[in-house]
């Protein structure tokens, strides 16, 4: 909503202020395939929960099972059973549970590079200030517990193509992975063993089924171990990283900065072959302490406008 507002305060006052929205159609577009994926995921992580195991400890088969078990649930469930009522939505459906599948594949080949443990998948929050209650939902908080420390990390999931970017953090387009961070590190405190707890990561994972290509992949031996590389260098999160040796470490075994930062942000070459990106967005803990601060102060500004009746066109 903040970022609506960002884009044009009259847009905002259109779809929160008058409400106004499209007329409904029993139809599956876009929003709804990205509906169903978060929908599957978040049921495929309770299910682990519930059996007390980690993304990590599954086998293959056992999490494809669960996989294709949580999106056949959710889509019988979904919009009056709106995913089989026609052979193009059957087709869609079969498409959200090969891409849910691969999705899982892929988080559980990147949790096993780290030291990290699902600490809540769809996490409910509410932040209050003067005249705001802002809230909204994390669609997954990992922590690692050191000897002394917590680490957070935070991974929303798109359906899309989105990217982090700065600049748009500074204009006030894309607030929402910060207001996360903040959010999931007041969790942590909460559920925790007392300690600093220090923002790890803040990431966007693309949901996608990526194709190789067969010059990437070749033939013969250990042809399908690379297909299988190169599938999981197209799945790799993006957004901001600690560069927190220790926390570097904790991401990822394999993962160490050819070089390091330890105030503001700044692109640093990453080794290749981690869960994040070789060219990353790197920052030491102040740097990732003065972004939330200024998103905070942004919401607030924002806030202030908003019950102030801003509704110019821009």
């Amino acid at each position: 909503r903040m970022e609506s507002f960002e884009r044009c305060a009259y847009a905002h006052f259109l779809r929160y202020g008058l409400r106004l929205m499209e007329r409904q159609e029993y139809d599956v577009e876009a929003a709804d395939m990205g509906n169903l994926y978060h929908a599957a995921l978040e049921l495929s992580f309770r299910r682990l929960s519930e059996q007390g195991l980690e993304l990590r400890d599954v086998s293959e088969e056992e999490l494809e099972g669960i996989g294709r078990a949580a999106v056949e649930e959710v889509s019988s469930e979904y919009n009056g059973s709106i995913m089989n009522a026609s052979a193009r939505n059957v087709f869609l459906k079969e498409k959200v549970g090969r891409i849910t599948r691969r999705t899982l594949w892929a988080l559980r080949t990147q949790s096993r590079k780290g030291s990290y443990r699902t600490l809540s998948c769809e996490l409910p929050f509410r932040l209050r200030d003067e005249g705001l209650e802002l809230h909204g939902r994390i669609d997954r908080v990992d922590v690692c517990d050191d000897s002394i420390d917590t680490y957070v990390r935070v991974i929303d999931y798109k359906s899309g193509r989105t990217r982090f970017d700065l600049s748009l953090i500074y204009h006030g387009l894309q607030m929402q992975l910060i207001t996360y961070m903040d959010a999931a590190i007041g969790e942590a405190r909460r559920r925790g063993k007392g300690g600093r707890v220090l923002p790890a990561g803040l990431y966007y994972y693309n949901i996608d089924d990526p194709v190789v290509s067969y010059e990437t992949a070749g033939e013969g031996d250990g042809a399908e171990d690379r297909a299988k590389d190169g599938i999981l260098s197209e799945l790799r999160m993006n957004g901001l990283t600690n560069s927190d040796p220790d926390i570097l470490k904790s991401l990822d075994e394999d993962l160490g900065p050819e070089s390091t930062a330890t105030s503001g942000v700044v692109p640093v070459r990453l080794k290749e072959g981690s869960i994040v990106p070789s060219s990353s967005m790197v920052c030491g803990t102040e740097g990732f302490l003065r972004l939330m601060e200024r998103t905070e102060k942004r919401i607030k500004d924002d806030t202030r406008d908003i019950l102030s009746g801003d509704i110019d066109i821009r």
